[in-house]
């Protein structure tokens, strides 16, 4: 859940070190430590005799000691970093050599990997050292989890955008933008809580065309993922002439209902009176934004900004609600249809509409 705020804090990030014969061999699991300082050896024998430094994820250095070597250590070591909150992961080598010969006792690179000769019975010191923020400075997650939202008006490039929000998961926002926009956009208390990041617009004024985009910025983990939305207002359908009553002359037209106008194409917005919430089509996608599995939309922490972008096509209306489906909770196609069924039984639907 990356984009939700870390619940688990510190057993989000473990390091263990494993133990192979050589490369493509198998390996068994040495030591385990969470950066809350809980560690676990799992070996008897290992006991007292591998060590990390309880400081390691102060420091950013998680060498292993090994306090007397024996024949029995010789093989391929890796370091292993995980941090399951932010989906990382980095791994070191290091090939461990014992020797009876104090002069024989070095440490070199042979090209791919550090390898260490260490005298039997001598204490050795396997290095991984890794300084990256990410590794050291986990209370600072929070004042780099940002989400902001841009319009541009119709005609202006986007490095013209107006900032409409930034939302902190600190709990901080700012509101920007023209003061016409201002006081009718908004988003979730909860957004970070439930990975919720949705606009709603209410009322809808033709004013409000234009280009949207929400930019997710995980400054912590290194991430940043966008969605771009097209908006277009047009007016509801024209209602039809008068009809007479027989008998009196006069009579009611059929006024129509609340949603009866035309919708735009299937999943392109979720309509609620006079509220326009900026949803994603009901697509078969699986974005990450609530979910952190990989997925076609999904940056990883060294890959640019991703982004995906839609027509809606939306009418003003006078708002009786205010909640929003959720922005990255992908609306069931089965029931889109039934809502536009619903909404649009008594209208045939227009054509030549984009």
């Amino acid at each position: 859940m990356v984009w939700t705020q870390d619940r688990l804090h510190d057993r989000q990030r473990v390091v263990h070190w494993d133990l192979s014969g050589g490369p493509g061999g198998p390996a068994r699991r040495l030591v385990d430590m969470y950066s809350a300082g809980e560690q676990r050896v799992y070996e008897p024998r290992d006991r007292g005799r591998l060590l990390l430094s309880p400081s390691a994820f102060h420091d950013g250095n998680f060498s292993l000691l090994i306090r007397a070597v024996e024949e029995g250590d010789e093989g391929l070591y890796t370091c292993n970093l995980h941090h399951h909150y932010c989906h990382l992961y980095e791994s070191l080598a290091v090939r461990l050599e014992v020797t009876d010969d104090p002069q024989a006792a070095r440490a070199y690179w042979d090209g791919e990997k550090e390898v260490l000769a260490a005298v039997r019975g001598a204490p050795a010191l396997l290095t991984c050292v890794n300084r990256a923020h990410v590794w050291t400075d986990r209370h600072l997650e929070e004042a780099q989890q940002v989400a902001h939202w841009d319009r541009q008006p119709p005609g202006v490039p986007h490095d013209r955008a107006d900032r409409l929000l930034d939302l902190y998961a600190s709990g901080e926002r700012r509101a920007y933008g023209p003061p016409f926009l201002r006081d009718r956009v908004a988003v979730g208390a909860d957004a970070f809580a439930r990975g919720d990041f949705s606009l709603s617009i209410d009322p809808l004024e033709p004013a409000d065309e234009g280009t949207y985009s929400c930019h997710l910025h995980h400054h912590y983990c290194g991430l940043h993922e966008r969605r771009v939305f097209h908006l277009r207002v047009t007016e509801p359908a024209a209602e039809p002439p008068p009809r007479a009553s027989p008998g009196n002359g006069s009579g009611h037209g059929s006024v129509p209902g609340p949603g009866e106008g035309a919708p735009p194409p299937g999943g392109a917005a979720v309509f609620l009176p006079g509220c326009l919430c900026l949803t994603p089509p009901s697509g078969p996608q699986t974005p990450r934004w609530r979910e952190a599995a990989a997925s076609s939309t999904s940056s990883s922490p060294r890959a640019g900004p991703t982004s995906s972008s839609n027509w809606a096509t939306c009418w003003p209306r006078s708002c009786s609600s205010s909640s929003c489906s959720s922005l990255w909770s992908w609306p069931h196609a089965s029931a889109a249809a039934e809502a536009m069924s619903t909404r649009t039984r008594s209208r045939q639907r227009p054509q030549g509409r984009m």
